[in-house]
């Protein structure tokens, strides 16, 4: 029902200060036949008023709402038009609260202060919550195409809604999501293709290069190359032995054989030179046959120096086949003899023992016990060394080693020491010692 307060009259006051008033007066009590709408056109400046009055009979006018409307000038808002509108709005046009009408291209928000994503095609956005109006540009989704496709083939394309690709993924990529790089053991689209077998470690997810070393006897980015002769070991980075005639196995580098003289899995050790014609077994090193002089096992041992005849001895012993040279004796012709068997005959080459005595001055077996050099002509006893003769003048004792200088003509008794033709001047006694 309608609000039977009847106005007959009203009188409308506008101000743009921020306490502007509105007046309303009243004439009359009786309502009018009908509503009335009126429209007071204000083109003038500021502090300017307009005032209407019903005066005719019997005519009322009835307030069911009353607005008053006012625009800022362009730019500003607010109550008193004393805030400047954000000069991201379109045309720097905003609503009475500071809301854009609309925003610049690439912006959105109350205020159009938020840029839209970079993903949005033509950087248009919804000026409401930022979605992009017009989908993604290449390589985004989502309603704002903040999210970045993955690793899609081609443009990089995806759904925009889900992000699978739209055209598959690139290489190295499990799909669908292509978020994920391809498992180990795996590369190329769609991860269908396995790495190389002679990768030692994996392969690169997309061209299926080695990322480590290659097994042994290839190499190559794939490890698809066999190693070129003379090379082996990972990588083919290793150079066989220059003892290895026949090349080496590319995996150990093991020589199929060795050169002569030479023997080991590489032909690094030599063969010792007592082999004949410097030939051993490449395993053990052993040798053959061992060559002239030379025993042992493995031929290293050189027959003595003091074998007789051609020098050779036998290869297990080394006993001299042909006895020793003059002045040697023993198994090895390594003992010389003494030096002073009798007449310079050489030794037994056996035990060493002279066969023919001793030279004088000396005794024993092998006449290597020389007689005390006071003795009378040189001659010893074999057991006690003790002179057999006697001693020279000016000697006595057994072994002629005491001094009879106080005897006359120096001469004393062997044994006991008395002098025997007295003491010279100036001594006494039997032995001339007082």
């Amino acid at each position: 029902a309608i609000n039977r307060v009847k106005l007959t009259g009203f009188q409308l006051t506008t101000y743009d200060q921020a306490n502007g008033v509105l007046f309303i007066f009243n004439e009359g009590l009786r309502p009018p036949e009908g509503a009335a709408n009126y429209t007071i056109f204000n083109p003038w400046p500021t502090n300017y008023f307009a005032m209407f009055k019903l005066s005719q009979s019997y005519k009322e006018l009835q307030f069911c709402e009353v607005e008053a409307w006012g625009d800022c000038a362009s730019g500003d808002y607010g109550l008193d038009c004393t805030k400047k509108c954000s000069l991201k709005c379109k045309e720097t046009s905003c609503e009475v609260s500071g809301k854009c009408v609309d925003c610049l291209v690439g912006y959105w928000g109350v205020d159009c202060s938020e840029a839209c994503s970079s993903g949005c095609a033509g950087k248009v956005c919804n000026q409401g919550d930022g979605n992009c109006t017009q989908g993604c540009e290449a390589g985004f989704y989502s309603p704002n195409c903040t999210q970045v496709c993955p690793n899609c083939l081609n443009d990089g394309k995806c759904d925009i809604d889900t992000g699978h690709c739209e055209n598959g993924c690139k290489k190295g990529y499990e799909p669908p999501t292509c978020e994920n790089a391809c498992p180990v053991g795996k590369y190329s689209f769609d991860c269908k293709e396995n790495c190389p077998e002679n990768c030692v470690d994996d392969c690169s997810p997309d061209e299926g290069q080695c990322h480590g070393r290659c097994s042994n006897d290839y190499f190559g980015d794939s490890c698809e190359k066999k190693c070129p002769h003379g090379m082996y070991g990972l990588d083919c980075s290793s150079t066989c032995s220059t003892h290895c005639p026949l090349n080496c196995t590319r995996g150990e580098g093991i020589c199929l054989m060795c050169e002569t003289g030479y023997h080991g899995q590489k032909c690094e050790y030599s063969c010792n030179e007592g082999c004949v014609d410097n030939m051993c077994h490449q395993g053990n090193g052993s040798c053959y046959a061992c060559g002239p002089k030379y025993f042992s096992s493995d031929c290293s041992q050189a027959c003595s120096k003091s074998c007789g005849g051609s020098g050779q001895c036998d290869v297990i012993d080394g006993q001299c086949l042909s006895g020793c040279i003059d002045g040697y004796h023993g198994f090895y012709c390594t003992e010389a003899c003494s030096g002073h068997c009798n007449g310079k005959v050489s030794c037994n080459v056996q035990d060493g023992k002279c066969p023919d005595g001793c030279e004088k001055g000396f005794v024993g077996a092998e006449c290597d016990i020389e007689c005390p050099r006071n003795c009378q002509n040189g001659m010893c006893e074999l057991l006690n060394a003790s002179c057999t003769n006697g001693c020279i003048p000016g000697y006595g004792d057994l072994n002629c080693t005491t001094n009879c200088t106080n005897c006359i003509e120096e001469l004393c008794e062997q044994v006991s020491l008395n002098c025997i033709k007295g003491c010279k001047k100036g001594y006494m006694g039997d032995d001339c010692m007082s």
